[in-house]
C-alpha cells in the first residue's frame, strides 16, 4: 500500500492547515487522505472538523470516496490482524498499543458513521455553505441566487463598454487608430488578462503625455520638416530611407490629426540620437543631427515607444475597472451570483471589522 507520492503521509505536519500543492500524478489525493486518517486517529477529531476544499466537483468527489476508503482500509486491518504488513497495518498497531485497539477502532467506526456530513467540496461550495449558514455573521441575502457563468457576464459588460466607449459618433483618434480597427476579440483579451490578476497587481505606463504632445504638434507650424524632408541630398541613401517614411507619415498624421497615419515604431527607433548623429555624413547637408525638428522630435521619442500598445492597455485597464464594477452590481439586481463572487464574499468578511467574530463561528 505504497504511495505513488514523493510525500510521506507520515511526516507530514498535522499542525493547523495542511496544504500539499504539487503537480498531476504525484499522489495528492492519496496523501490526502491519508492524512484525514491521520488526523481522525491522532487526534481524535471527526468528520464535522476536518475542512477538505478543492477546485473542481469531480475532484471533490474523488476526494470523499478515497478518504471513505481510506477508513474502510483502517477499519478491515484493525479487524483482521491476519491483514499482510504495511505501512498502515504498522501505523494502525503503533496506535494500538498506546491508546488502545478499541478506542482506535472506535474513531474509525465513528467518522465512517459521518463521512456523509464531512464538509469536503470545491472552495466556492464551500464559502456557499459559509454564506448561507451563517447569514447573520456574513451580511448576505438568506437566497444567495443562481449561480451563474461569469465569463458570460463579463463578456456582457465588456461588450457594453466596447458600445459606449468606441461605437460613438466622436470616438477618440487614438482610440480609433489603436483599438477599433482591431475589433472587440483582440480587445477582450487584454481585458481578460488584466481582469486574471489583481487590480492592484497592473501597473502602465499612461498615455496623457504622448496625447498632450500630439495636441500641441499637430498645432505646429511643420514646415522646417516638411522642408527638410524635399531635400534629397539629406536623404540619398539606404539607411535614410525609413527615418524618411517614419517622418513623413507624423506630417500626415499632423496635418489630418489623426495619428493612425504615423509609423510610432519605426520613429522611435530611427529618432536614436545615437543614430541620428550617425545619418549624418560630412557630404550630406544639412546634417540631420543639426535640424530643430529632429532634435525636438529625437527628445520626445520615449513617449512613441510601443505608443499603441500602451493606448489599448490603457483601454482595457479602464474596461477592466468597468467590468468589475458593472459585474457586482448587476448580479446584485438580478439576485444572482458567481463562483468567483462566492469566494469574495467570503474573504471580504473575513478580512472585515467582523472578520474574528465571523472566523470564531465557522
Amino acid at each position: 500500500m505504497s504511495a505513488p507520492s514523493e510525500l510521506d503521509w507520515r511526516t507530514l505536519p498535522l499542525n493547523g492547515t495542511s496544504l500539499i500543492e504539487a503537480s498531476a500524478g504525484t499522489g495528492k489525493t492519496y496523501n490526502i487522505a491519508l492524512l484525514y486518517l491521520r488526523l481522525v486517529l491522532e487526534r481524535g477529531l471527526d468528520a464535522r472538523q476536518l475542512l477538505v476544499t478543492t477546485f473542481t466537483d469531480a475532484a471533490a468527489q474523488e476526494l470523499r470516496a478515497r478518504i471513505r476508503q481510506r477508513l474502510l482500509d483502517a477499519e478491515a486491518a484493525l479487524a483482521t490482524p491476519t491483514l499482510p504488513d504495511s505501512d498502515l497495518k504498522a501505523f494502525l498497531e503503533e496506535l494500538c498499543s498506546r491508546d488502545g485497539r478499541t478506542p482506535v477502532l472506535t474513531r474509525v467506526k465513528l467518522a465512517l458513521s459521518e463521512i456523509d456530513l464531512a464538509p469536503i467540496s470545491t472552495i466556492h461550495g464551500f464559502c456557499k455553505r459559509v454564506l448561507s449558514d451563517f447569514p447573520f455573521d456574513t451580511g448576505v441575502p438568506f437566497t444567495l441566487g443562481e449561480i451563474v457563468d461569469e465569463k458570460a457576464l463579463m463578456r456582457e459588460c465588456v461588450e457594453d463598454f466596447w458600445r459606449k466607449r468606441f461605437l460613438v459618433d466622436a470616438i477618440d483618434p487614438w482610440d480609433s487608430a489603436c483599438i477599433l480597427d482591431g475589433g472587440l476579440e483582440p480587445f477582450a483579451k487584454i481585458v481578460g488578462d488584466v481582469l486574471s490578476v489583481d487590480a492592484d497587481a497592473v501597473d502602465i505606463e499612461r498615455t496623457e503625455k504622448l496625447r498632450a504632445w500630439w495636441a500641441g504638434y499637430c498645432r505646429q507650424d511643420l514646415s522646417e520638416l516638411r522642408a527638410g524632408l524635399e531635400i534629397d541630398d539629406a536623404f540619398n541613401d539606404a539607411k535614410r530611407s525609413a527615418l524618411r517614411k517614419a517622418l513623413r507619415s507624423l506630417v500626415a498624421g499632423a496635418q489630418t490629426g489623426d495619428p493612425d497615419e504615423v509609423e510610432w515604431e519605426v520613429l522611435a527607433n530611427q529618432l536614436d540620437p545615437d543614430t541620428v548623429s550617425r545619418r549624418g555624413a560630412k557630404r550630406y547637408q544639412p546634417h540631420l543631427s543639426t535640424w530643430p525638428g529632429i532634435t525636438a522630435l529625437s527628445e520626445v521619442r520615449h513617449l512613441f515607444l510601443n505608443a499603441k500598445d500602451r493606448v489599448r492597455n490603457e483601454a482595457a485597464l479602464d474596461c477592466a475597472g468597468f467590468v468589475r464594477e458593472q459585474l457586482r452590481r448587476r448580479l446584485q439586481v438580478r439576485g444572482q451570483t458567481t463562483f468567483r463572487q462566492l469566494i469574495d464574499e467570503v474573504h471580504d468578511r473575513l478580512a472585515g471589522p467582523a472578520g474574528a467574530q465571523l472566523a470564531t463561528r465557522l
